[in-house]
């Protein structure tokens, strides 16, 4: 996977781990992100592997999602 990561560069890259995950290792998470080269890497301290229902995890997508779409251009008409 961390030639497909690679190849994701320049686009915009979210990755939420687990400090916790018996799982992924952070360590393969961190590799990860830095193959990427710009991924914003964000440790959920004491989270395990499942984080879809974790507060903390929600919260750092919703607030990536957010400045994902405020650095784009804004829409124009045809």
């Amino acid at each position: 996977p961390l030639s497909l990561v690679a190849a994701l560069s320049p686009r915009p890259l979210l990755l939420v781990q687990g400090s916790d995950d018996q799982v992924v290792p952070v360590v393969d998470a961190r590799a990860l992100a830095d193959c990427h080269g710009h991924a914003e890497l964000r440790i959920i301290q004491g989270a395990g592997h499942h984080l879809r229902h974790d507060p903390r995890a929600i919260a750092v997508l919703l607030g990536w999602l957010e400045r994902q779409a405020d650095a784009r251009p804004p829409l124009t008409p045809d």
